[in-house]
């Protein structure tokens, strides 16, 4: 994996980061899921990289094809975004409790998505299901989609 190549991607990401929707309509830059695609970063990265983007309809098979607790969540994040959301909660909970799930706990804005003090992915899809196809403030729910994808890809890529 080319540490340099994710370097420039993330930052390329990150510096539209608030324009990702919970449920992007097109992706944010189609050049970059192309730059992505290109790259010699592993599938489960780029499944990531791609979902951050907005390209879940490019992610989509990709995270279907990763045979892990990693490919599941981004499964389940793929799905939530497509707001299917019985399917979301099927992939999050496939994926088990994964490592990224005590880094969520402990954020001071998760406490809405925790159950027995654990971050709870259902409880996060429910909420993203609630605002879909409102005008309602989804500030909180966008931030912590990011968090949790950046997570994620942290996990993936380190």
């Amino acid at each position: 994996m080319s540490g340099s190549t994710y370097e420039t991607l993330f930052v390329q990401l990150d510096a539209h980061a608030e324009a990702l929707a919970l449920s992007p309509r097109q992706p944010t830059d189609s050049g970059l899921s192309a730059a992505i695609l290109q790259s010699d970063l592993s599938r489960t990265v780029q499944c990531g990289l791609l979902i951050w983007n907005g390209d879940f309809h490019t992610a989509h098979p990709i995270a279907q094809s990763l045979d892990s607790a990693d490919g599941s969540y981004w499964h389940g994040i793929v799905h939530r975004m497509e707001a299917d959301f019985w399917n979301a909660k099927y992939w999050l909970k496939q994926a088990g409790e994964h490592a990224v799930l005590p880094k969520l706990a402990h954020l001071p804005e998760a406490k809405p998505f925790l159950i027995g003090g654990k971050w709870s992915p259902a409880a996060f899809v429910d909420a993203c299901e609630r605002v879909a196809g409102h005008s309602l403030n989804d500030g909180l729910l966008r931030k912590l989609q990011l968090i949790e994808i950046k997570a994620l890809l942290a996990h993936c890529h380190g």
